[in-house]
């Protein structure tokens, strides 16, 4: 249901011609809304089906399906940030882009410092610098000095490709696929890239 969702969404959003980067948040918040109400939906059904079968009231059963959903709305991105950020790489740009430099017209989206194990290194506040991938990939986002130097391409945890620190150290990884899989339909037909999209998630 997300899924199909989401298509119709994302098609509806080509029609009245809303295509490009800024409508790809619109299009997965709908697509998210949808999939929360139909895993509630179904929990629910299954819930109070199999209180019945038991004998359990099923004011309480609703009580307590109100305080899980919302104790894991309330909880779980503050955990899916903490792993992120353990598993972020700074990777040093000399090794992956030598003379990055960003351009004198960039507009930065803030300062940042450096998180995680790699943090107690570095204790410079950098500009935030992002580089949209006009191939459909992954944006690349950098700390950037106060020279407009790329010192750091910031790696995230969650989907991340460098599995070790500059030290030596192994850093943990998550693949998240189902998320690749909405990132693939969202960018295919917003950007209308259609091709090269499918071809990858397949």
């Amino acid at each position: 249901m997300t899924v199909a969702t989401l298509l119709l969404t994302c098609l509806i959003f080509l029609l009245v011609g809303w295509t490009g980067g800024t409508y790809y948040v619109t299009a997965l918040s709908v697509g998210g809304i949808v999939c929360i109400a139909a895993s509630n939906g179904g929990t629910t059904s299954q819930d109070l089906k199999t209180g019945f079968l038991l004998g359990a009231t099923p004011k309480y059963q609703q009580v307590a399906i109100l305080i899980g959903s919302t104790a894991s709305a309330l909880v779980l991105g503050s955990i899916l940030l903490k792993l992120n950020d353990a598993g972020t790489v700074y990777v040093p740009v000399a090794q992956v882009a030598p003379g990055l430099h960003a351009p004198a017209n960039t507009q930065f989206e803030g300062l940042e410092k450096l998180i995680g194990p790699q943090a107690a290194d570095d204790l410079k506040t950098y500009h935030v610098w992002r580089i949209p991938d006009d191939a459909g990939g992954r944006p690349r986002k950098y700390l950037v000095d106060d020279t407009g130097v790329a010192v750091y391409l910031v790696d995230p945890g969650i989907n991340g490709d460098f599995t070790k620190r500059p030290d030596g150290t192994e850093a943990l990884k998550f693949k998240p696929p189902k998320a690749e899989l909405m990132s693939y339909i969202i960018k295919g037909i917003l950007d209308r890239n259609y091709r090269g999209r499918w071809c990858c998630s397949a």
